[in-house]
Formats: C-alpha cells, structure tokens, sequence
C-alpha cells in the first residue's frame, strides 16, 4: 500500500486519535529504522568496509558517523519521552496506553512501553547531558575525578532499544490488524549500499591511475579537469 493508503487504514480501524497517534509513531520508528540500518551498512557491516571509507574521504565519513549516532540517541530519547513537557504535548509511545480502549491491551502496551524507556534509558542520559545540553562538568573536567561519565552506549544496546519499541507497536498491529511490521527490513533505493559500492568503483580507478602514472603512462583524459558537482 502507498504512505497514504497505510494512514487512511490506520484511521479506519483505529479511529481519528488513536489511529492518529499510531500511525504518527509508525512513520517515526520506519524514519528511526532507516537512519539506524544506513549506520549499520556504513559502520558495522565488515572491517572492509570501514577501511573503504577511511580511503575515501576519512574526515567526512567521521563526521557522517558522529551525526548519525548522535541523532540515533536523540530520536530513541524522543520517541519514550514524557507526554507533556514544559506544558506542551509530545509525540511518544507513552501516549498510547492512554487511548487504547481495550484494557487488557492497554495494560500489555503499557508494560511494553515502560520496558522500552528502559532500554532507552542510556539514550536519555547521553540526550540531557551530551546533545541537548552540555552538562558543564563534562565539558570542563572530562578527564578528571568525580565526574559521572556518560552511560555507556553500543550498537548492540541501540539495537535492543528499537527492537523494543518495534514490540510495543507490533503489539497493537497484531491485535487490531492480524499482523506484525518488518521495522528491520528497511531497504531503500539510493541508500548506503549506493554509495559505498560507487567508492569501491572510484577507489580501484583511482588506485589503478596512481599505478599507470608511476610507470609514466599518461592518457589524455588524465588532463582534464574533473566535471563540475
């Protein structure tokens, strides 16, 4: 189904707060998937693979790896936060225990919910401290005594925390629509993959003119200026 196909049921069967609510943490956690598994092929797919990119341009792909964590820890803050803060309403899965009319239901979301904000707890902690705010004491005595340190944070502990906000939405996917979401599955067109396999390409060619100059072996094309980008 299209993007608007998929709301439009969300809105039939749930009805227009629920399905609103629902389908607003639906797309979120797609977008959170999406972000987190273009990480992962750039980052954590093969030592290789990192190697490519420290070949290519080492600095960007640092700065692309810092931004994407960071706005990974950022999201998964976001996504189990309180429903109100500063007496403005947020968009979170702590809103949805409250709208489920089904009370055993609403009782299993609320405990999935609760251990998902529990899994996200490290993601909190470096949020209030690190990206948000700059806790002061950090900045200033990083490297001295009796500092709290940021929670410690790994790919594997993002991963346990989306998997268990994916259990909170596929709860209610299986009780109102009969089936489960595939979050993990994302794989889009001109993602990650993309760009690494046009590296590896510009990599080889680019080792292969190094090796044809050192024998003084110089094309024509070798002259000319690269096309404007």
């Amino acid at each position: 189904m299209s993007a608007e196909e998929v709301r439009d049921e969300h809105l039939r069967i749930l009805g227009t707060e629920f399905g609103q609510v629902y389908h607003s943490l639906h797309d979120e956690l797609i977008w959170l998937y999406a972000k987190w598994l273009e990480y992962r092929k750039l980052y954590a797919a093969s030592p290789e693979r990192v190697e490519l990119l420290n070949d290519a341009g080492p600095f960007f792909f640092r700065v692309v790896q810092d931004v994407l964590w960071d706005d990974v820890l950022l999201h998964l803050a976001r996504l189990t936060d309180s429903p109100k803060s500063a007496g403005k309403p947020n968009m979170t899965m702590k809103r949805l225990a409250g709208i489920v009319t089904d009370p055993q239901l609403a009782s299993a979301v609320e405990q999935l919910v609760g251990e998902a904000e529990r899994l996200c707890g490290f993601a909190r902690g470096t949020r209030h401290r690190h990206l948000a705010h700059r806790d002061f004491n950090l900045a200033v005595k990083s490297a001295g005594a009796g500092v709290d340190p940021l929670p410690p944070a790994s790919r594997q502990d993002v991963d346990v925390a989306m998997a268990a906000l994916a259990a909170v939405l596929n709860r209610i996917e299986s009780h109102y629509f009969g089936s489960t979401v595939g979050f993990e599955h994302f794989s889009p067109v001109g993602g990650a993959e993309s760009v690494v396999y046009s590296l590896a390409l510009a990599v080889r060619a680019k080792a292969r003119l190094k090796e044809r100059l050192s024998r003084g072996e110089v094309l024509p094309e070798d002259l000319e200026a690269p096309p404007a980008c």
